[in-house]
């Protein structure tokens, strides 16, 4: 559910983000489009798109670009849009990357609304193909643990997304936990998987988790 098409840096890609409605919370972030960054996302933040799990998808998709940008560093940034007007294929997002030859190639992904299609974005965005970020053999058994890890991860990371509710904040760190346990038995003796599942967990616990008094700051 992607479309590419090479498009001239400049002003263009400014006048097409302005005709799609495509419209960044931050204008300075977009001047800087060309220069900061060789992947900028953009998750739309429309109505439609966060009843359906944007935010949510946002998170997902800046935790895969931190592990998979480990061992192939590439400058990447995430925002947030305006509605881009693609409400019935919620949640939206746009890619946009710089390539060596200073075009911009604009990708767009919809539905994307569980870790299977972020991780198509991420995988789009860092090789040009909408594949998934890691695909390894595995059994029917290990298949089906990391399916509930990502499943409970997801929830987990609705409800911590809930500012200042304190009920939803213990229950998605709880579903966290089982969605880390899950993954940990999903990768067994794989020791790289492991590894990966440990960062992941580290990661996720600091972005939601504040030392002194537990609450949640995402």
């Amino acid at each position: 559910l992607s479309s590419i098409r090479p498009i001239h840096m400049g002003d263009r890609i400014l006048r097409e983000l302005k005709d799609r409605q495509v419209k960044p919370r931050f204008k300075e972030d977009t001047a800087r489009l060309d220069t900061d960054s060789t992947v900028t996302v953009f998750v739309c933040a429309g109505g439609g798109c966060c009843a359906q799990g944007s935010s949510v998808a946002e998170v997902e998709i800046e935790d895969l670009f931190e592990e998979v940008t480990r061992e192939q560093p590439r400058k990447f940034n995430i925002q947030r849009t305006g509605c881009i007007r693609r409400c019935d294929k919620s949640p939206v997002v746009q890619v946009v990357s710089k390539e060596d030859c200073g075009t911009l190639t604009k990708q767009t992904f919809e539905c994307v609304g569980n870790v299977v299609e972020c991780e198509r974005v991420v995988a789009a965005a860092l090789h040009g193909t909408d594949t998934r970020v890691a695909s390894t053999n595995v059994g029917p058994l290990q298949a089906m643990l990391q399916r509930r890890a990502d499943g409970r991860r997801w929830e987990a990371l609705r409800l911590l997304l809930r500012q200042e509710d304190e009920s939803a904040h213990k229950q998605g760190m709880r579903l966290l936990e089982e969605a880390f346990s899950d993954e940990r038995k999903a990768a067994g003796i794989d020791q790289i998987a492991l590894a990966r599942a440990d960062r992941r967990a580290y990661r996720l616990k600091q972005r939601f988790t504040s030392p002194s008094n537990g609450v949640a700051r995402a």
